[in-house]
């Protein structure tokens, strides 16, 4: 004999009435119905992420306004080859708390990493539900006219004298445009009386750079919405062959990545070494990086979660 349920029919009517809701603003609970970027669901979440530009196009919002994201850009450039200057990461902007509608198409914008070595430029911007994150600084070039490091979410580090005593470059300022809370730090200048000094070292989220003749490293990163996005929930998202590896790098321990000021992990948007100075290779992407000596810089990332009702 088949099982007879006891549940009596529950309608959209029965819903008003019960829950004593006004008519004009109630509704049963709903999922939100949205599409864009890489899309699943763990747990109590549905998340989204988006590695390279897209829509997040949105349907029915169900009346959610527990929306949080975050938004990465891409990391700036190494000065290298010659004692350059690190690459400051991406900016790191968030919301715990942003209210979607019904029948409306976000844009998402996800940068691309500055170019690294002669060619060295800025990270690309990302942005979202009208927030942007500026692309990280590029580094100073380094040699004989050493530059600046460039101003960004992170700021690059300064680029490195070769024989000219007190011409080391200034490390770029980060936090540009300013923001609240900041979305970076600055990059560090080189050395200012030495010959031969290396290239200082680019910002991160988590720290700016002291002068090169201390550390060559980047400033390490940080990952304030890490309860919300934690790091394998992000790693699914990321594309094979990158994904096993880019979990180990920014969860470390990772040698490569390390810096005095964390040497035990990354974690997001961690500025480039100066060059030459401790290893140097080339940047991961999806996380905001800034590029190490001569390397280009990470491309960015946007993230998206809201909660599985049903």
């Amino acid at each position: 004999m088949g099982i007879k349920s006891t549940n009596k029919p529950y309608s959209y009517h029965d819903y008003r009435s019960r829950s004593g809701l006004d008519a004009s603003n109630a509704r049963p609970p709903d999922n939100v119905d949205a599409t864009g970027g890489v899309k699943f669901i763990s747990g109590d979440y549905t998340y989204h992420f988006f590695l390279s530009p897209g829509t997040f196009s949105v349907s029915s919002s169900a009346g959610e306004s527990d929306i949080k994201y975050v938004i990465i850009a891409g990391g700036g450039g190494g000065g290298g080859p010659q004692r350059g200057g690190g690459g400051g990461a991406g900016g790191y902007r968030y919301s715990t708390g942003y209210v979607i509608t019904d029948n409306t198409d976000y844009p998402i914008v996800v940068g691309d990493g500055g170019g690294g070595g002669s060619g060295a430029s800025e990270g690309e911007n990302s942005s979202a539900f009208g927030q942007t994150s500026s692309g990280g600084g590029r580094g100073g070039y380094g040699g004989s006219q050493s530059q600046n490091g460039y101003a960004g979410g992170s700021g690059g580090g300064g680029g490195g004298p070769d024989s000219y005593p007190g011409w080391g470059g200034s490390g770029g300022s980060g936090n540009s445009p300013p923001v609240s809370p900041s979305q970076g730090n600055p990059g560090g200048p080189a050395g200012a009386n030495a010959n031969s000094s290396p290239g200082a070292g680019g910002g991160g989220l988590g720290s700016g750079c002291g002068p090169a003749s201390t550390s060559s490293y980047g400033g390490h990163g940080e990952h304030p919405m890490e309860d919300v996005f934690p790091y394998p929930i992000i790693q699914q998202s990321i594309p094979a062959p990158l994904q096993s590896n880019w979990l180990d790098v920014v969860t470390g321990p990772s040698p490569e990545y390390a810096s005095p000021q964390d040497p035990g992990t990354a974690e997001l948007c961690r500025g480039g070494n100066g060059k030459p100075g401790p290893s140097d290779p080339a940047t991961i992407d999806y996380a905001g990086y800034g590029g190490h000596g001569q390397y280009p810089g990470g491309s960015g990332i946007v993230m998206i979660r809201y909660p599985t009702l049903s």
